[in-house]
């Protein structure tokens, strides 16, 4: 039997290009606010559903039925770069290149953090754990009005720093707060006392099992892996006019060097303007603009 809520994971069988046509019109749920979009990150599940919450008052930290993953929105990034480079026109009424752009945009904006000297509020103890809990900090649905705060306890979503006591710093944990970019396990863990039977202190830092780089080579810049040496193949899923240049420079592939670079004036990377491919630093194809483009890559090995 069926459950009754969309899960993001329904769009991994994309990431293996497995689907047949008639499902496309799953993709119109990604983009949905209703669905499964949030402004930092992806949602595991769909918002409309009474059970999606972010609860913080939860007895396990890992939680699938709202909070965002880098790990999930990673393969869902892939799954839609195939479909785009495959599926394109029968997609369109679903999802688009600025879709990707966008969502690859937030997903890069989520690895980050902000270190606070601030004081953090003490909370009561957590009778489940035994350790120190949340307080008033509840679960809520984000289609819903929140239920208001004990007046006599602080919250800490509304403490409020200076400039001086804040610093943002590069950061990968384990599922974030789509609505608010916090880490929501990080966040859990640490107001219990980090305990050592979930992992200790930090237990989610450097938590890289996102495939960010495959992205940004392979979504963004466009060059579509293939197992044969045959084609070269480079599909950038660049909205029109949202960049003026880019360059991506020694990447090793098929036993040769592959550089890919965009300059709408011509002035930025020292070439002619317009979109370019080199192999072993040998110009080898050229556009005015980023476009889909094939290269026979036999000829240079």
């Amino acid at each position: 039997q069926l459950v009754s809520v969309r899960e993001l994971i329904g769009f991994t069988p994309w990431f293996f290009n497995i689907p047949s046509d008639d499902k496309l019109v799953a993709w119109g749920q990604l983009m949905d606010r209703n669905g499964f979009y949030a402004p930092h990150g992806l949602t595991t599940a769909e918002q409309r559903h009474p059970k999606f919450a972010i609860d913080y008052l939860s007895s396990h930290e890992c939680l699938w039925n709202g909070p965002s993953w880098p790990y999930a929105t990673s393969v869902t990034l892939a799954a839609l770069a195939n479909v785009l480079n495959t599926k394109e026109k029968l997609a369109a009424p679903f999802v688009d290149k600025e879709a990707f752009f966008n969502l690859t945009l937030s997903y890069a904006r989520s690895h980050r953090r902000t270190l606070s000297t601030a004081p953090f509020p003490a909370f009561p103890a957590s009778p489940a754990l035994g350790a120190p809990g949340v307080g008033e900090l509840r679960l809520f649905h984000p289609l819903q009005e929140a239920p208001p705060l004990n007046p006599a306890t602080p919250d800490p979503s509304r403490i409020t720093t200076t400039v001086s006591e804040e610093k943002v710093v590069s950061w990968i944990d384990e599922n974030l707060n789509p609505f608010t970019g916090e880490w929501v396990s990080r966040a859990i863990l640490q107001r219990w006392g980090w305990p050592a039977n979930k992992g200790g202190r930090e237990r989610g830092k450097d938590y890289n099992h996102s495939t960010f780089v495959d992205l940004v080579i392979t979504g963004l810049v466009g060059l579509r892996p293939r197992p044969s040496n045959e084609l070269l193949v480079i599909n950038p899923l660049l909205p029109p006019h949202i960049w003026d240049y880019f360059c991506i420079d020694g990447l090793k592939y098929h036993g040769v060097i592959i550089t890919v670079l965009w300059d709408k004036s011509g002035l930025r990377y020292g070439h002619e303007k317009g979109f370019h491919v080199l192999i072993n630093g040998i110009k080898v194809a050229s556009a005015s603009r980023p476009r889909k483009l094939k290269i026979k890559l036999s000829q240079f090995l």
